[in-house]
């Protein structure tokens, strides 16, 4: 695990901010008061909004349409069926990677992002699963298998194929297979419902206590805290997308290190990964995001900002116009070179910005 230069300095900074905070609030002072950056700030509407109109609301889609995929999965029979399947799993791809800005809290720590999400599919051990004896239920596979046996990507592989070459007949021919696969699309539909429900008030709330974040019955000690998560969170997501999901693939000239290789999604899941950027930054829908805050501190900085997202989604669009090749196809192709560096480097700008100067703005003193 790297431990970049930039967190080191960020948490040094949050233990002095704490201290501060400690020594403020023996005098009387209110929550936030005494932090650097956010000593007058009140981050709450901030925190609220991303929880509800953010978070929650993703984590929501993301279980929605995950039982959607199930049901569609358990009605293959034709073509047309299997097609529908593939594009329900499309679309709820689509939230999860939106959600890839908050990879933290209840998706880490009940190991959900694995489960969900793990890749390259292990397709040797797919092959002894099908052939041994195992029960395949949601149950069996949650329990027994690792994460490059279930969620996302082996359904992707089951429904799609070795260059979206499967069809219903070779599925259906294949008993086991779909049993596999309406195995794993029940589990996939029970860990998004489980990632919901840490989140929502109607079940473990962890979203209600990250919006109290320098409250009692809050998350974290302060509400500087909090924001300071979800820069990290931006920042790690950036770092993701250019120096493993672009540059693993791209610096093996390795399809089979492709995210979403078999439905040839690649690209949407890169812009949708900066989307998730952009929705806590900005917000959705005129909710609250970060910028408010940055805004109100160095407007010239929110300014940037906002284009440096907008560069990046556009740079991973320019990789390939039309997605014709697919990313898995372009990385093996030295004219594609140029537009993926240059994608890259607009995503390690954007990453750069958060870490450097949107953290630097959290804590920087007013005046």
């Amino acid at each position: 695990m790297r431990v970049e230069a930039w967190r080191v300095a960020a948490l040094v900074a949050a233990l002095v901010a704490g201290m501060a905070a400690g020594a403020a609030g023996c005098e009387g002072g209110g929550a936030g008061s005494g932090m650097p950056g956010g000593n007058d700030y009140e981050f709450g509407p901030i925190l609220e909004d991303t929880v509800e109109r953010v978070i929650l609301p993703t984590y929501k889609a993301l279980f929605d349409d995950a039982a959607r995929l199930e049901a569609a999965v358990a009605a293959i029979e034709t073509e047309a069926d299997l097609q529908a399947a593939q594009e329900q799993w499309i679309a709820t791809r689509v939230h999860w990677e939106r959600s890839e800005a908050f990879l933290w809290g209840p998706v880490a720590d009940l190991a959900l992002d694995p489960a969900l999400d793990s890749w390259p599919v292990d397709r040797v051990q797919l092959d002894q699963v099908l052939a041994s004896g195992l029960a395949l239920t949601p149950e069996s596979l949650t329990g027994n298998l690792g994460g490059g046996l279930k969620g996302f990507h082996t359904i992707e592989y089951l429904l799609f194929g070795i260059g979206r070459s499967r069809t219903a007949a070779q599925l259906t021919a294949a008993p086991r297979q779909v049993e596999y696969l309406r195995a794993a699309a029940g589990a996939l539909r029970a860990d998004a419902e489980a990632l919901y429900l840490a989140w929502a008030p109607e079940g473990d709330a962890f979203g209600e206590a990250f919006a109290r974040s320098g409250q009692p019955g809050g998350r974290y000690f302060s509400q500087v805290d909090a924001v300071q998560q979800l820069v990290n969170g931006c920042a790690d997501i950036a770092d993701e997308v250019a120096n493993g999901k672009i540059a693993d693939p791209y610096k093996e000239r390795n399809p089979e290190l492709v995210e979403s290789q078999f439905s040839y999604n690649s690209l949407a899941d890169f812009v949708d990964n900066v989307r998730s950027i952009r929705n806590v930054y900005e917000g959705v829908d005129g909710s609250l995001g970060l910028a408010v805050f940055v805004a109100a501190r160095d407007p010239n900085l929110d300014a940037r900002v906002r284009a440096e997202i907008q560069a990046a989604i556009d740079a991973i669009r320019a990789i390939s116009p039309d997605n014709d090749p697919p990313f898995r196809d372009a990385i093996l192709d030295p004219a594609f070179n140029a537009p993926i560096e240059a994608a890259q480097a607009e995503i390690r700008t954007l990453m750069r910005t958060l870490q450097g100067d949107v953290m630097a703005t959290l804590f920087a003193r007013e005046g």
